[in-house]
C-alpha cells in the first residue's frame, strides 16, 4: 500500500533489476521494500533510483558483479547523490571496491557513499563495504541514541563513528503482509541516515539558489565525503566511545533558517 500513493510513485524515478533482470519491480525478502520506504519517509521529497542486486540473503554472497554494476548505473547514469548500501560482507570485494573508486572518480568526489557497519557485534569487524575510507558507515541506535551491542566494536584510535535509529523501526514490508513490519539492523540504521542526509543536501541546494541567501561556493563541499562528515558531526551528539547519534533537531528545530545555514556553512567551510 506504502507505494500505491501517486506521488510516491513519482519519486522513484527508476528501478533496475541485475538480480534476475525482472522488468517490475519484484522484492522476494522485504528488505528492500523496507529500507527504500524508510528513505522516503525520512525525504519525501527526494528522488529515488533503485537497484536489486540479489534476491534473498543468500544470493548476496555471490552478488558481487551485481553490485560493481549498480554503483556505476547509480554514479553514472542515475547521477545519484547518495549512494545507500544496506549490506555488508566479512572481507574486502576487491570488484567493490574497484566500482566505488571508479565512481568516485568519475564524479570529481561529489557522490556520498553509504553502508551498514554490520550486525554481529564483537564477532566480527567493520564490515565491508563500510570499512572503507570513502565509505560513511552507519551503527544502529535506539530512539534515545544509545548505540547497540549489535554494532561492531569502535577502534579507541580510529575515527569517530555515526548511528542513528536502526531498533525496532516500522516500515513497509512485502504485499502480502498487512500493515508496517518493525525490523532492526544497521541497515535499517543506513536508510534512515540516507534519508537525513539527502534532506541536508535539498536544504543546501535551496539556499544556493536563493540570490538573497549568498551562501559561499564552498557549500558544495556538502556532496563529498568529508564535507558531509563534519556536517554529520555538527548535527550529532556525542554519546562517548567516540560514538556519535545523528540527529537533525538541532538544525532544523528552530524557525531561523539563516542560522540553519550559517551551522551547514561552517561545517563545511571550517
Amino acid at each position: 500500500m506504502f507505494f500505491t500513493f501517486k506521488e510516491r510513485k513519482r519519486r522513484i524515478k527508476c528501478w533496475k533489476d541485475y538480480a534476475e533482470k525482472n522488468s517490475t519491480p519484484v522484492d522476494s525478502s522485504g528488505h528492500g521494500t523496507h529500507t527504500l520506504a524508510l528513505i522516503m519517509k525520512v525525504a519525501p521529497t527526494a528522488d529515488i533510483y533503485v537497484a536489486c542486486i540479489a534476491k534473498d540473503r543468500a544470493g548476496l554472497q555471490n552478488s558481487a558483479e551485481n553490485i560493481a554494476q549498480a554503483i556505476a548505473w547509480a554514479a553514472t547514469e542515475a547521477e545519484a547523490d547518495i549512494i545507500s548500501m544496506a549490506f555488508g560482507f566479512p572481507e574486502e570485494v576487491r570488484l567493490i571496491t574497484t566500482a566505488l573508486l571508479t565512481a568516485q572518480l568519475a564524479r570529481n568526489n561529489q557522490v556520498l557513499f553509504l553502508a551498514a557497519a554490520s550486525n554481529s557485534g564483537a564477532n566480527r569487524r567493520e564490515a565491508f563495504p563500510a570499512a572503507l575510507d570513502s565509505v560513511i558507515s552507519i551503527r544502529e541506535t535506539n530512539h534515545h541514541g544509545a548505540f547497540s551491542d549489535s554494532n561492531p566494536p569502535v577502534d579507541p584510535r580510529g575515527p569517530i563513528v555515526f548511528g542513528t535509529v536502526g531498533k525496532d523501526v516500522p516500515s513497509a514490508w512485502l504485499s502480502s503482509v498487512a500493515g508496517e513490519v518493525p525490523k532492526s539492523g544497521s541497515s535499517v540504521a543506513t536508510a534512515v541516515a540516507a534519508g537525513l542526509i539527502a534532506m541536508v543536501l535539498e536544504f543546501v541546494s535551496v539556499g544556493m539558489r536563493d540570490e538573497e541567501m549568498r551562501l559561499p561556493e564552498e557549500m558544495s563541499r556538502a556532496w563529498t565525503r568529508i564535507g558531509m562528515v563534519n556536517i554529520l558531526t555538527r548535527m550529532s551528539h556525542d554519546m562517548d566511545n567516540r560514538s556519535y547519534f545523528i540527529s537533525p533537531l538541532s538544525f532544523f528545530s528552530g524557525k531561523d533558517l539563516t542560522k540553519s545555514w550559517g551551522a551547514i556553512s561552517d561545517a563545511v567551510v571550517g
